[in-house]
């Protein structure tokens, strides 16, 4: 009687709870990437919404308007004035005609990309607010 030894293939180790662990947190650590790659876009699409240089805007009339209360008219350049453009706007148009006078800031948009405008005339005392894509 021949007797056979029976070979025993050796079993796969099962995961241990170290690498249970570790898949966890890599997937924790994914869902944050892909929450903070959402909520950057979000901010991106919808920034423009929010207005940020209001006050920046207002700023710039209250010294215009301040200039023509002590010279009796409007100045014939923000320079004249004295008056500084926040540098994240750009005046790009002031014009001045005897007792009303229009002022465009502009600032650009990265995405879409363009631009956003904002015009303010005195004769209404309003602003009005443009968007242009490129």
């Amino acid at each position: 009687m021949s007797h056979e030894v029976e070979q025993k293939t050796p079993k796969q180790p099962a995961p241990t709870d170290d690498f249970r662990d570790l898949c966890a947190a890599a997937a924790f650590l994914m869902g944050l990437v892909v929450m903070g790659v959402f909520v950057l876009g979000l901010c991106l699409v919808f920034r423009d919404s929010v207005d940020l240089y209001s006050s920046e805007r207002q700023r710039v009339v209250d010294e215009i308007e301040q200039f023509r209360h002590q010279h009796g008219r409007y100045p014939k350049s923000l320079q004249e004035a004295g008056i500084v453009v926040d540098e994240a706007l750009r005046c790009s148009e002031y014009e001045v005609a005897h007792d009303a006078f229009v002022i465009e800031l502009t600032r650009p948009r990265f995405f879409p990309p363009g631009e956003r405008m904002w015009i303010y005339t005195s004769k209404r005392g309003t602003w009005s607010c443009h968007s242009e894509t490129w």
